[in-house]
């Protein structure tokens, strides 16, 4: 039985298996209808997020910065994941980059540390650095990417993914697409795997391998309440 109409899609952790999500987007974008859908990202599903809401090809999303960026010849180049992003996904970020794309249409899920430990939603944007700040905060995995924390609008945080059980930015009709429900291997893999952060071969594998277990689960989607 059909859910009700969906208003938005979220997007869950990935850990160093973000290929296989953009798989799994692709098949999304290239068979559904994602008109007037909101699109949230936790952690590692950000990029899907941001790419659905900006309306970017997730195809050339991944030739231009997966396969650009985590390659052999980069290996040594970068000294941390963080790097990465504020070298080469800022400046791809920045050329595709749309406010009235994503002001209360990408949701992005954070943990916040201090006072408590909780999860705050982000979805107003003040500017492009903010959106993209919010981005980082979201998949920063404490001590693998250098610190127990990162800052965020001068608050203490941390990755979404540590408070988003049972998750959903709004009160609206979300449906979660996390690699879990594809490939139990891809998910338990995620943080056990960053030897290949710079594996090209290793990211063509995941997102082809995340294209075609997306096209076995169409019924899935139907169920979901995805519309052809």
């Amino acid at each position: 039985k059909k859910n009700k109409k969906i208003d938005g899609i979220i997007f869950g952790e990935t850990g160093v298996n973000f290929a296989y999500q953009l798989g799994i987007a692709k098949y999304i974008q290239r068979n559904y209808k994602l008109e007037d859908y909101k699109f949230c990202g936790i952690s590692g599903g950000c990029h899907c997020a941001f790419i659905l809401s900006n309306k970017i090809d997730v195809e050339d999303f991944f030739n231009q910065f997966i396969l650009q960026t985590f390659n052999k010849k980069n290996n040594n180049k970068y000294t941390t994941i963080f790097e990465i992003a504020n070298i080469a996904l800022y400046k791809l970020y920045k050329s595709i980059f749309n406010l009235e794309n994503i002001n209360d249409k990408m949701y992005i899920s954070i943990t916040k540390i201090y006072p408590k430990f909780s999860n705050q939603t982000i979805s107003n944007f003040k500017s492009f650095d903010d959106a993209f700040c919010s981005i980082k905060t979201s998949q920063y995995i404490p001590f693998l990417f250098g610190s127990s924390y990162t800052i965020y609008n001068n608050e203490i945080c941390m990755d979404g993914f540590l408070t988003s059980f049972n998750y959903k930015p709004t009160n609206e009709n979300w449906v979660n697409i996390n690699i879990r429900n594809f490939s139990l291997f891809y998910y338990f893999t995620c943080l056990f795997n960053f030897r290949k952060l710079f594996n090209e071969e290793y990211h063509k594998e995941c997102y082809r391998n995340g294209y075609l277990d997306a096209e076995k689960k169409n019924n899935y989607f139907l169920e979901l309440g995805f519309t052809k």
